[in-house]
């Protein structure tokens, strides 16, 4: 099951599918719009292909930066969901941490 846009009931804040392929940022499929900024340098990560469509590959220190828009502020108070489908290429060892 694969979702190009949000659904207009009860929309999630933001949805990012990592389906562009190319280039320093990555388009929110929801009505918000937050676009999100790939990181720059060795924080950037790379483009690649996905389990459906393209993807983003994070190596560790690398980061998507999706704004300082109120919305996106959490109250670790309040209830959320957060989502995502994982590759790891491999397990940590004894005493490491993701």
């Amino acid at each position: 099951l694969k979702f190009d846009k949000c659904p207009t009931v009860n929309s999630p804040v933001g949805y990012w599918n990592f389906e562009e392929g190319t280039g320093g940022t990555t388009l929110d499929n929801c009505a918000n719009g937050f676009t999100g900024t790939l990181g720059s340098g060795g924080n950037a990560p790379t483009w690649t292909t996905g389990k459906y469509g393209n993807g983003l590959s994070f190596d560790g220190d690398d980061s998507v930066n999706m704004g300082s828009q109120s919305a996106l502020q959490m109250n670790y108070t309040d209830s959320f969901s957060f989502s995502s489908w994982v590759n790891v290429a491999s397990l940590p060892t004894a005493g490491q941490y993701w």
